[in-house]
């Protein structure tokens, strides 16, 4: 699991943080663990407004990210501002068409006293009742949580305590239409950070199930077909050759090379034979001659068996690489099964683990 933190730019330090967006303020923490998904958790900065370079800046950022195809947003927003409608973070998710893979949670939710406002800002929008949250349409989920902040000397054990009981205090004494069971479950389902982390994780698990995992077994399976292409195109498997079918094949090649290289020296031969006969020279010179044409052709007859030696060497080393390359490409493929069978394993595991949770 790898945990990517960005640092939030202070307004009052723009000029220090407008060339450290991209990395400089990037802190990246690694945690490793074997009964944990693989994912990146970052925290992006908030889309700040003036002056205009930092809002194309921090816009660019959380654009890049909010677009990529395996992102799932969690839109943290003030849950005291009177409408949705002006916040810039639910703009770029609706803009990123990101409604159905994004959680919205509403911060601050005990700073908001009144009763009146406690039914519109709280009530409503975790119901869907609102007319701003009907906006969004196919939003995942919208929960309400209590504000924590750094000088809190709680633990979290502490902090979740006390969430829960300031949410049970506000639904003890509800008005008239808050007060059937079935709309207090839908908001106590939609209120205190556990329900965030318990809609987080359906909506991962939905995410994995319905998309990623369709589209990891295709990348498998478009690696496992280029790969048996590679191998059909290197020959029938070592274990089916025939050897005596082999060793025809390659006494038929070095036969070939033979006839190639000795072809050259006997029309040299016969050329010379035929310019003695032509220049009627007496016998002694003739077989002198020959001798020579004799001498040459033994040189010749030497340097060409030195060429087949060469060449039954190179096929012999050629065959063997060939027998190595197709062992080394099935020892891969059985690698890839193996890794796609360990894959629907822990699919399968996860799958059971997800249903006992909420089982």
């Amino acid at each position: 699991m790898l945990f990517v933190f960005w640092h939030k730019p202070c307004t009052e330090h723009t000029q220090a943080v407008e060339s450290k967006l991209h990395g400089e303020l990037q802190t990246c923490v690694t945690y490793v663990q074997t009964d944990v998904p693989t994912i990146e958790l970052l925290d992006l900065p908030g889309i700040q407004m003036y002056p205009p370079e930092l809002y194309q800046q921090t816009t660019h950022l959380v654009n890049s990210y909010i677009n990529a195809p395996d992102t799932l947003v969690l839109c943290v927003v003030d849950a005291t501002i009177p409408s949705l409608d002006s916040s810039v973070a639910i703009k770029a998710v609706r803009d990123a068409n990101k409604l159905p893979r994004t959680i919205l949670a509403l911060t601050k939710s005990d700073l908001i006293q009144d009763e009146e406002s406690i039914v519109e800002q709280i009530f409503e929008r975790v119901l869907g009742n609102s007319a701003e949250t009907k906006d969004l349409a196919g939003l995942a989920g919208c929960v309400a949580v209590v504000n924590r902040v750094s000088q809190d000397h709680v633990t979290l054990i502490e902090a979740e305590s006390a969430e829960q009981g300031l949410f049970s205090r506000l639904f003890a004494d509800p008005a008239e239409a808050y007060a059937p069971p079935e709309v207090q479950r839908q908001l106590r389902s939609n209120t205190t950070t556990s329900q965030l982390i318990a809609q987080l994780d359906s909506l991962f698990h939905q995410h994995i199930v319905e998309s990623w995992t369709p589209s990891a077994l295709a990348l498998i399976q478009r690696k496992l077909s280029k790969m048996q292409r590679s191998i059909t195109r290197l020959g029938p498997a070592p274990e089916s050759l025939d050897p005596t079918a082999v060793l025809k094949v390659l006494v038929s090649q070095v036969q070939l090379s033979l006839q190639s290289v000795s072809q050259p020296w006997l029309a040299l031969v016969d050329a010379c034979s035929a310019l003695l006969n032509c220049m009627h020279v007496n016998l002694p010179v003739f077989a002198l001659m020959h001798c020579i044409t004799l001498c040459c052709a033994v040189l010749c007859c030497a340097v060409l068996c030195c060429a087949v030696l060469c060449c039954a060497v190179l096929c012999c080393a050629v065959l063997c690489c060939a027998v190595l390359c197709c062992a080394v490409l099935a020892t891969l493929r059985g690698a890839v099964l193996s890794w796609l069978n360990t894959l629907e394993a822990l699919q399968k595991t996860h799958a059971r683990r997800i249903h006992c949770r909420h089982g």
